[in-house]
């Protein structure tokens, strides 16, 4: 019976070393890991500053920056900080530094510098990575190609992100018609006409964000999605029929009282109650 307990005793000091030592090699990596981050941050920064201010940097060295000349492994680099780079991605991680830093550039910045740095993102292997990404089967990844080619107004994906309006993921296809919404030629939204997943009031906020950005004269009639079969985009064109006070839908809207969805029919007499009375003399008067 000792000689159980002791086995198994030896058994639970050896697996205690084990997992201290696992855990002390995560904390390590990590911290390798973040030192080779914040290395590759400043030096893509000076890639960046070098290219759109000071003329001394060209695509090729942007690109050049990317390739990642992998040494052969050898025994000494198991003692060495550099061990990280064996198990490590570091040309995507080159490429995710730069690109952090262009699209947080191109959020602030307007006139010639924001078309210099679609320049570099464009002529660089910046772009085809974010396509890249919208082939990955994981959704975030998806989420985060969709969001680097809308900032860099890719309007050539707009038919790769338009496969993702009807997404079962709801991140992904909000993402995607957020993305359709600004991609598109003065703010098309013809994906409303093929829409079958629900829109909800957050992605309708930022359809709406989206059209009032490029102005009130691309602001479409609405009228013409209140026959669709998807109730959520009959909701949303009476309310914008409504905030845009499109009048011209009197008359297909009066078809909608007798719709047999208990919403759309409520939305409906609201709003033409608020039409009516905006058009009528006797509102000017108050």
């Amino acid at each position: 019976m000792s000689a159980i307990i002791f086995v198994f005793l030896l058994i639970f000091f050896f697996s205690a070393i084990i997992f201290t030592l696992t855990v002390m090699h995560l904390r390590g990596s990590r911290i390798l890991i973040n030192k080779l981050k914040d290395s590759l941050k400043v030096q893509s920064e000076e890639l960046i500053v070098n290219y759109l201010y000071n003329n001394t940097a060209t695509i090729e060295d942007i690109n050049n920056f990317f390739k990642v000349k992998k040494e052969r492994f050898d025994i000494k680099h198991v003692f060495s900080e550099n061990i990280i780079k064996y198990f490590v991605n570091e040309s995507t991680m080159r490429k995710e530094a730069m690109l952090g830093q262009l699209m947080e550039l191109h959020k602030n910045i307007t006139g010639d510098v924001e078309k210099n740095i679609r320049e570099l993102y464009n002529e660089s292997e910046l772009k085809h990575y974010s396509y890249q990404k919208l082939k990955n089967k994981a959704w975030n990844v998806k989420v985060h190609g969709i969001r680097e080619l809308t900032e860099m107004k890719v309007v050539d994906a707009l038919l790769d992100i338009a496969h993702y309006i009807n997404h079962k993921h709801s991140v992904l296809h909000t993402e995607a018609q957020m993305a359709v919404t600004r991609l598109s030629p003065d703010k098309d939204l013809s994906f409303l006409n093929h829409l079958t997943t629900r829109l909800t009031i957050w992605e309708q906020m930022h359809i709406l964000n989206a059209i009032e950005e490029k102005g009130y004269e691309y602001v479409p009639e609405f009228s013409q999605w209140l026959d669709s079969k998807n109730y959520s985009v009959v909701l949303f064109a009476i309310n914008m029929i409504a905030y845009y006070k499109q009048d011209r839908a009197l008359v297909p809207l009066t078809k909608l009282m007798a719709h047999k969805d208990p919403n759309v029919r409520i939305a409906a007499i609201k709003t033409l109650g608020s039409l009516m009375n905006q058009s009528s003399p006797e509102s000017t008067i108050y």
